[in-house]
């Protein structure tokens, strides 16, 4: 399904072409045809324990590196959750650079704190009354500047704990 957005003066399509779980090789020639495409931007959100769990982390390296190398024109934004989205949660409540090994103990953490003590990781919660962003936007500011922090200390995103879904927000214009 495509929905037109507006983010400031922007008008922005998205398009969802991932289902939630797709194989390496598939993303890349996805990617790889988006920017053929003639995509004015394309954004990439990774959550790196799916691929240290499936043991691809030196494939999903060199699909990165192939792709930043395709990418002539700077259009693709790879950004990398480590563990997994659910840090980028945690980085609202806690700063914390502590790199987590599993999901499932991000999880277990986010949970301390009141306004998302009852997550599941289920369409329904997200959608729920308030709904996943509006639990979040009053803690969003902090969470940025606690991302940012990251990104300056670690320099490989793939090395310690990321949360790198702030680049898109700025890109729309989300502070």
């Amino acid at each position: 399904t495509e929905k037109t957005c507006y983010f400031s003066f922007y008008r922005l399509y998205l398009v969802k072409t991932l289902p939630k779980r797709k194989g390496l090789d598939e993303i890349e020639e996805l990617v790889t045809k988006l920017l053929e495409e003639g995509y004015d931007r394309i954004f990439w959100l990774i959550d790196l324990d799916h691929f240290i769990n499936s043991h691809q982390i030196d494939k999903l390296k060199k699909v990165i590196f192939f792709l930043e190398e395709k990418d002539k024109l700077k259009k693709l934004a790879i950004l990398i959750n480590n563990p997994c989205l659910e840090f980028w949660y945690l980085l609202h409540f806690k700063d914390t650079g502590k790199f987590y090994p599993t999901c499932e103990e991000v999880v277990k953490e986010i949970r301390k704190y009141k306004p998302l003590s009852g997550y599941q990781k289920s369409e329904r919660y997200y959608k729920g009354n308030p709904d996943i962003y509006q639990k979040l936007k009053p803690y969003q500011k902090e969470a940025m500047e606690r991302a940012k922090k990251l990104d300056r200390l670690n320099e490989e995103p793939l090395d310690g704990a990321s949360a790198q879904i702030y680049k898109l927000l700025e890109a729309l214009g989300i502070t």
